[in-house]
């Protein structure tokens, strides 16, 4: 469908649209571990991003597709983790006496 439908054709518009999403968001989602490697990915992207972003680390996180009860269950998945890291800090402090 990519490659061989019409340039405007609604299907390859759609097709586009979803790599867009995915190299955008993958790019994002691996800067924190591989920051060379996402700001290459995000230099050579063949377009300039809508927020206008010169840099990956400058384009923030995506948005997309979350709805009001997604990002509450999101929030409540990372909740926890403050405790977490509190019982993590209370075992240093300990291993460190």
């Amino acid at each position: 469908r990519l490659y061989i439908s019409a340039p405007d054709d609604f299907r390859r518009r759609s097709c586009q649209t979803v790599l867009r999403a995915l190299a955008e968001d993958m790019a994002s989602s691996m800067a924190p571990l591989l920051p060379h490697l996402a700001e290459d990915v995000w230099q050579n992207l063949p377009y300039v991003d809508e927020r206008g972003a010169e840099s990956v680390f400058l384009n923030g996180w995506s948005a997309s597709g979350l709805d009001a009860e997604s990002l509450e269950k999101a929030n409540a998945a990372t909740a926890g983790w403050g405790l977490v890291r509190s019982v993590r800090d209370d075992v240093n402090k300990a291993l460190e006496l």
